[in-house]
């Protein structure tokens, strides 16, 4: 948390552009989805997580992959 104090007391000039690239907190991205959710409400935001293709759920199945080789 240190490294983020330095930054917040030692803003950037008019200009130029910083990119710190410090990890305070580790995080799974299910927990990061919790946490946007959650920080969302709270701004009155209505915050939707949806599972994308990478997802074992959204895979086909072993049939279904059969099934579209021999077509």
């Amino acid at each position: 948390m240190r490294c983020i104090q330095i930054a917040i007391d030692n803003p950037a000039n008019k200009g130029e552009f910083r990119v710190f690239n410090q990890f305070t907190e580790q995080f799974s991205v299910n927990q990061l989805a919790e946490l946007v959710t959650r920080e969302g409400k709270k701004l009155g935001l209505d915050v939707e997580v949806r599972r994308g293709p990478w997802h074992p759920a959204a895979w086909p199945r072993p049939q279904q992959r059969q099934r579209r080789q021999q077509q």
